[in-house]
């Protein structure tokens, strides 16, 4: 994968190394990849709750208005009682910002629905680092929420399946995988927060993703709810759209 040369340029400052587009950051600054920086300013700042289980922001200081999504990288479970934001280093081009913005920039181009990919930012302190990525913001709500509140929409659901099969037929894996990084606009729908993401030959990690979105569905909803008529017509939806490239495999249930 490749970040474009002639878009993307690497800048080191300090102990922080930056990978930006130039045509949206004119003036790279590590301080674009600290909240707590944009906190200080003016520039209005919003929390994202629920899309991932990382920090992010969206912030009001992009190229003509845009709106960007500061997400901070960090260790989970029981090592990020230990290390916090900080993971072992292994190199630049091992680390999960550049890695994402890598893969984020390579679905872009192939017109995957995806946020514009701004850049990243790797900061070192010895055996260790810390990271953050900037993207573009994209429109919509997380099916995370539209489960909670019993939205139910099958037009959406058909859309999803259609969007879910694009990034399978392309092989885009998540480890972590959930409806938070589903959002959900009407009929469109996007993928966000690809940390960890990477490219893998087509195998049945694509079928247990879908199991993925109907356990969510089951645990936002609750059992009862998700056996009515009205969310059952949205998994038949996403079923049917995502079978239509895969013909003969699975069952709608």
């Amino acid at each position: 994968m490749s970040t474009g040369e002639s878009r993307f340029r690497d800048l080191q400052v300090g102990d922080t190394h930056l990978r930006v587009d130039s045509r949206r950051i004119r003036s790279p600054d590590p301080d674009l990849f600290r909240i707590e920086a944009w906190r200080e300013g003016d520039t209005p700042v919003t929390p994202l709750p629920g899309r991932s289980g990382e920090a992010a922001w969206a912030v009001e200081g992009g190229r003509k208005g845009e709106t960007w999504v500061l997400r901070h990288h960090g260790e989970r479970g029981l090592l990020s009682q230990v290390l916090g934001r900080r993971r072992p280093w292994r190199g630049l081009e091992h680390t999960r910002p550049m890695k994402e913005l890598a893969l984020l920039q390579w679905m872009w181009e192939e017109g995957l629905p995806v946020p514009t990919p701004v850049g990243a930012a790797v900061h070192r302190e010895g055996a260790f680092y810390q990271g953050a990525v900037l993207t573009g913001r994209v429109p919509g709500v997380s099916l995370l929420r539209l489960l909670r509140e019993n939205r139910p929409n099958p037009r959406s659901w058909s859309a999803l399946g259609r969007t879910l099969l694009r990034f399978h037929q392309a092989g885009i894996w998540h480890p972590d995988f959930s409806a938070g990084h589903i959002l959900v606009d009407g009929d469109r729908v996007w993928m966000v927060d690809f940390e960890g993401a990477r490219k893998r030959s087509p195998g049945g990690w694509a079928i247990r993703h879908l199991g993925r979105i109907r356990r969510a569905a089951v645990e936002a909803l609750g059992r009862d709810r998700w056996l009515e008529a009205s969310w059952q017509a949205c998994w038949q939806a996403l079923f049917r759209e995502y079978r239509a490239g895969q013909p003969g495999k699975g069952k709608a249930s």
